[in-house]
């Protein structure tokens, strides 16, 4: 049904109770919806042109809602399509269902009610504001760059299981304003802006996704689920995102960064920690304790006392910068083990492991080995960067056979040598140092032997500039 006229006044009442069998309603007039009971059902589009008014105050069932005049009243409207809006759309007391199967778009208007049933994605087109509830029980409801906060404090923000609401822009956090947050355990929310504050609060599972992104808290945050960097970068500040029990994952994807600020350690109670080998954790703050993790990228830039798990293992799958800190070091193992070529920071360890396979390259400068250092699987390249490596234990050691480029023995202990070790340039015996060549050990030093210790020598000692 289609008027020509330019006034029309077309009451749709109680005894429409099934369907309107009209395709298209389009008015420059009036159309008034009152029905108390039943649904009018539009099959395709409902048409407010310029100057005309629709005003619903039973149950609207339709397609398509294009409005350049004015749509008010307090009913019900359930759209399938597209609400397109350029009109005045007075939402009243009413309530809004989006109930599409695919991409959807929600025009930036005032909602009272308003409810997202769409399995696909339902995609905010502007600004909202809502004066009643936020319901999302089906797919995504993405804000994009633009939000749907609350007018005045009250009313109940729900998001159901396997539903997800994401936030894009700027400056952009969860809707706000809400009374109520009724986060279903499996629901999740995730950020992907550029730069974006996230509130404190309990969230079910948290999501980080964007090149680029940079989402910093500004209160703690309580997970129930998992949270989850997939790409971009989570700067925690000095606040927390700690699990509420124990249980969940925390994962770190391939382009995701996750800073750790304050002095706190990692987030914690979660029973999954999961790393991809492209991944970086940076501490950032001050006094922090680092737990044994099997990381990707390791970060320290954080002064003060850094200290390592004790009687750990921190795995590292990328790279280990290890920033100015004082670091304790007690009974823990640092293992580069990628299977691919890694660099070997230059640092004063405790136990040192290279595993897996692929090359491993000291870096310049000195390296400091207190414990134990074993090479399994893996190669060592201690010549390439000009490394010296120091077995600084107080106990006794076991030198790794290799090729060295200077060597050090230092702090006392006796170091034994019970394969063929070979040295570039320079060694060094610091007094207390007891060195024994043990068969069939061999120690070729194409260098100078600066020695200030005890050498006892059942193997093969040769001199060769």
């Amino acid at each position: 049904m289609k008027t020509t006229t330019n006034i029309l006044i077309l009451v749709l009442a109680t005894v429409m109770q099934s369907s309107l069998s009209a395709q298209v309603i389009s008015t420059s007039g009036s159309v008034v919806v009152n029905n108390t009971s039943g649904t009018v059902i539009v099959t395709n589009t409902v048409e407010a042109n310029s100057g005309a008014t629709v005003q619903n105050g039973g149950t609207l069932e339709l397609t398509d809602l294009t409005n350049a005049g004015t749509v008010e009243g307090n009913g019900t409207y359930t759209v399938a399509g597209a609400f397109t809006n350029s009109g005045t759309f007075t939402p009243g007391s009413s309530s809004i269902t989006f109930t599409g199967s695919g991409v959807q778009t929600i025009p930036g208007v005032g909602f009272h009610n308003i409810t997202i049933t769409n399995a696909g994605v339902s995609s905010l087109a502007g600004t909202s504001s809502i004066s009643g509830d936020l319901s999302v029980t089906g797919g995504t409801f993405d804000l994009t760059t633009f939000t749907a906060n609350r007018l005045t404090l009250g009313g109940t923000f729900t998001l159901a299981a396997s539903c997800t609401l994401r936030i894009g822009g700027d400056g952009t956090t969860l809707p706000s304003n809400f009374a109520t947050y009724d986060f279903d355990p499996a629901s999740r929310v995730e950020y992907y802006g550029t730069n974006q504050t996230m509130p404190g609060g309990t969230y079910e599972n948290l999501t980080v996704d964007g090149s680029g992104t940079t989402i910093t808290l500004s209160a703690d945050v309580d997970v129930v689920g998992d949270l989850i960097i997939t790409d971009g970068t989570l700067d925690l500040g000095i606040y927390t995102a700690d699990r509420t029990t124990s249980g969940g994952t925390l994962s770190v994807g391939a382009g995701g960064s996750l800073i750790i600020g304050g002095t706190n350690p990692m987030p914690a109670n979660y029973t999954t920690y999961t790393f991809d080998a492209a991944s970086t954790v940076e501490f950032s703050g001050t006094n922090h304790t680092i737990g044994a993790f099997n990381f990707g990228n390791l970060t320290v830039s954080a002064s003060g006392t850094l200290t390592l798990a004790n009687g750990g293992t921190i795995g590292i799958a990328g790279t280990f910068t290890p920033g100015a800190g004082t670091y304790v070091t007690t009974n823990n193992t640092i293992d580069y083990n990628n299977a691919g070529a890694q660099t070997v920071a230059a640092f004063a360890y405790n136990n040192l492991s290279l595993s897996t396979s692929g090359t491993k390259t000291f870096a310049s400068g000195t390296t400091s080995i207190a414990g134990t250092f074993s090479v399994s699987g893996a190669t060592a390249d201690a010549t390439t960067n000009t490394s010296n490596i120091n077995y600084s234990g107080t106990g006794a050691q076991t030198i790794v056979p290799m090729t060295y480029y200077g060597l050090t023995f230092s702090n006392g202990g006796t170091k034994t040598i019970t394969g063929a070790v070979v040295v570039d340039q320079n060694m060094v015996t610091n007094a207390g140092s007891v060195i024994v060549i043990d068969v069939p050990g061999s120690l070729t030093i194409h260098g100078d032997l600066d020695n200030s210790g005890d050498f006892t020598n059942n193997g093969t000692l040769s001199m060769i500039p």
